[in-house]
C-alpha cells in the first residue's frame, strides 16, 4: 500500500479531515470529520449573559462580532428587550467591517493559492502585466518592483506560505492545473499582498468599534458600550470609502477574470440546490426577512427557479449518528443537551467519524455562506443585489442554475462585499444624523432575567444561531450551531450525506497525491477548521493521507 502525507495543509482554519474513496478516476464516497472537540457551551453556562457574548467570542478569531452579536440577540430575546437605533446601526458597521475583512482574506489569502502561483510569477515582464490589467479592467500596481522581490524569494529558497500548494498539479489533458500565464500570476500576487493589507483596514473598522480585535468588547446584551467620536467616526467612514474603491476596482474584476480562466469550477463542487440564511445587518423594524441581507430558505429548481421560505427554528434539528455524542432522537437545539462521548477506537464511518453534529431544516440538509446570502435577497427582491447578480451573470454568461457550484460561491460572496459596503456607509450616515439630532441611545436594560433567547444571525461563512436559557440573569443551557456545522456536517440518522459530503461525490481525482480540486472544493465553503484528506481507490488500495492535526501524523 502506498501513502503519502502532508502535513500541514494550510489556509485552513481548525481540524477538518475528508475521506474520500476513488473509482476510475472520480470520488464515489466523502467523509467529512471534524477532529477537535471544545464544548464551548459548557464554559457559558453558569455565567451570566453579558459574560456569555464575551466568551461566545472566543469560538473564532475570523468572525467573534457575528458570535457576539448572536448571543447578545439571544440574551436580549430572554431579556424582552429591543436595542435603540444607534447601537443597531453600530453594530451593523462592525459586521460589516468584519464580512468585509473575512471576505477579502477567504478569497485571496485562502483560496487564492489554488489559483495564483506566485512562483509562476518570476521572470514575468511588468509591461505584460499592465496589459492584463487593461484587459480585464483590474487595478494596476508597482509590478516592476514586484517581480524583483519575488525573484530575491525564489533565489532564497525558503517559499515559507507558498511551498506545499500542488502547483505541479495536473488537469484531465495532461496539462497544468493552474490556468494563469506568468503576467496573470504576477497580477494575481500583487493583488494578493493587496487583500492581507486590505482585509486588516476591514478589521480595523472592527477595532475601532469594539476597542480591539479581534474580541472586540463593546457589543453587550442590550446594545453597545460604544460612544461615537468625531474621530473615530472619521477613521470608520474613510476605511469603509477605501474598502468600496477597492473591492470595487480590484477584488470583482480580479474574481471575473480569474473564474474566466478556470472554466472548469462551474461544474465542480456542484451542491444541492438548497440554501440556509438567517439574515445580516437589521432593518429599523428588525424583522429577519427584512434585514438588508434578508433571512430564507432558498431552492434552486433544475431551472434556475429560485423559491423562498421563511425561517421557522422550531424545524431546525441536529442529529448525531454519525457524531461523537450519546446517541438520541434529533433535537431542536433549544432543548440539545449533547453527551460527548470520546472515541477511544477512533473513527469508524459505519458509526461515528465526527464532533461536527448534523444539522438539518424539516429533515433536509442545507448549504450556508455568501451564496445562501445573496440567493436569499435575489429571491426577495432586494433591488441592489439583483442588479449585482443579474450583471454577474451577463458578465459571465451563467445561467441562475450553474451558481451553485466553486465558482458560482466565489462570484457570490465576492459581489456581495460591495453591497455590504454601501449598507456601511448608509448606516454610518443614519448614525451621524441620530447624533446630530441629540437622539442616539446605545443601551437598554432588562425587562426580566428569566427566560429564553433565540439569537438568528449570520457569520462571514453563513447562518449563526446561538440560544440560551436564563434564570435570575444566570445561563443554565446554551447551544450554538455554526456556518461550517451545516456545511460539514456527517450523515444522519437516514444516511444522507452533509453538503461537503454530497458536493465531493463525483470530483475528479487526476493524482491521489494532488487532489487539487477536491481542495478547491472545500476552500469554496470556506470551512471554519483546517482540512486533512484521505483517499482510498479499492481497485489498487492506493491511499493518500492529508493530516493537519497539530499532534502530527499518528
Amino acid at each position: 500500500m502506498a501513502r503519502s502525507t502532508v502535513d500541514p495543509i494550510t489556509r485552513i482554519e481548525g481540524h477538518l479531515s475528508i475521506e474520500m474513496e476513488v473509482e476510475d478516476g472520480k470520488v464515489t464516497e466523502a467523509w467529512s470529520s471534524g477532529n477537535l472537540y471544545r464544548g464551548l457551551e459548557h464554559a457559558i453556562e453558569g455565567r451570566t449573559p453579558y459574560d456569555g457574548a464575551l466568551l461566545a467570542e472566543r469560538i473564532c478569531g475570523v468572525c467573534p462580532v457575528s458570535h457576539a452579536h448572536a448571543s447578545c440577540f439571544a440574551a436580549e430575546d430572554a431579556y424582552g428587550i429591543q436595542i435603540p437605533e444607534a447601537a443597531r446601526l453600530i453594530r451593523n458597521i462592525s459586521e460589516g467591517g468584519q464580512i468585509l475583512h473575512s471576505t477579502i482574506l477567504w478569497f485571496y489569502n485562502l483560496c487564492g493559492l489554488d489559483y495564483i502561483d506566485p512562483l509562476a510569477a518570476v521572470g514575468a515582464d511588468a509591461n505584460e502585466a499592465l496589459d492584463v490589467c487593461k484587459q480585464y479592467g483590474t487595478a494596476s500596481a508597482d509590478f516592476k518592483a514586484l517581480a524583483d522581490r519575488l525573484a530575491k524569494f525564489a533565489d532564497n529558497g525558503q517559499l515559507s506560505i507558498f511551498s506545499g500548494n500542488w502547483f505541479d498539479a495536473k488537469d484531465a489533458d495532461g496539462s497544468s492545473a493552474f490556468h494563469l500565464t506568468p503576467a496573470e500570476n504576477l497580477v494575481g500576487t500583487a493583488h494578493y499582498f493587496e487583500g492581507i493589507e486590505n482585509q486588516a483596514k476591514a478589521s480595523q473598522i472592527c477595532a475601532i468599534i469594539g476597542g480591539k480585535m479581534p474580541h472586540v468588547m463593546t457589543s453587550i446584551p442590550g446594545g453597545t458600550s460604544f460612544v461615537p467620536t468625531p474621530e473615530k467616526l472619521d477613521g470608520i467612514i474613510y476605511r469603509i470609502r477605501e474598502l468600496k474603491t477597492w473591492i470595487d476596482n480590484t477584488m470583482i474584476p480580479d474574481m471575473f477574470w480569474i473564474t474566466a480562466k478556470y472554466p472548469n469550477l462551474v461544474d465542480m463542487g456542484r451542491g444541492n440546490g438548497r440554501f440556509v440564511s438567517f439574515g445580516v445587518l437589521d432593518d429599523t423594524d428588525r424583522e429577519l426577512a427584512h434585514r438588508f441581507l434578508p433571512a430564507g430558505m432558498t431552492t434552486m429548481a433544475e431551472d434556475g427557479s429560485l423559491h423562498v421560505a421563511n425561517v421557522d427554528a422550531k424545524k431546525i434539528t441536529e442529529d448525531v449518528s454519525h457524531a461523537y455524542y450519546a446517541n438520541h432522537a434529533p433535537m431542536n437545539p433549544m432543548e440539545g443537551d449533547h453527551q460527548a462521548q470520546w472515541p477511544k477506537d477512533g473513527k469508524n464511518f459505519d458509526n461515528k467519524y465526527t464532533w461536527c453534529k448534523a444539522p438539518r431544516y424539516d429533515g433536509k440538509t442545507y448549504q450556508a455562506g455568501g451564496i445562501a446570502r445573496m440567493l436569499a435577497a435575489y429571491a426577495r427582491g432586494v433591488k441592489p443585489v439583483v442588479k449585482l447578480v443579474d450583471n454577474a451573470l451577463s458578465k459571465t454568461g451563467l445561467a441562475m442554475n450553474q451558481l451553485d457550484g466553486v465558482a458560482g460561491r466565489l462570484m457570490m460572496r465576492v459581489i456581495e462585499a460591495s453591497y455590504v459596503c454601501d449598507v456601511m456607509e448608509q448606516n454610518f450616515n443614519d448614525l451621524v444624523g441620530l447624533i446630530k439630532s441629540g437622539e442616539a441611545e446605545y443601551h437598554v436594560d432588562p425587562k426580566q432575567t428569566t427566560g429564553e433567547g433565540l439569537g438568528l444571525w449570520e457569520a462571514p461563512r453563513g447562518a449563526l444561531l446561538h440560544t440560551e436559557r436564563v434564570e435570575n440573569d444566570v445561563i443554565t443551557h446554551y447551544q450554538e450551531i455554526i456556518p461550517s456545522t451545516w456545511n460539514l456536517s456527517p450523515r444522519d440518522g437516514e444516511g444522507n450525506l452533509g453538503p461537503l459530503e454530497e458536493m465531493l461525490v463525483g470530483t475528479s481525482v487526476q493524482d491521489l497525491d494532488e487532489p487539487l480540486d477536491a481542495v478547491r472544493i472545500v476552500h469554496s465553503v470556506d470551512p471554519c477548521t483546517a482540512c486533512a484528506c484521505h483517499i482510498s481507490e479499492p481497485k489498487t488500495g492506493k491511499t493518500f493521507t492529508t493530516v493537519t492535526s497539530p499532534w502530527g501524523v499518528k
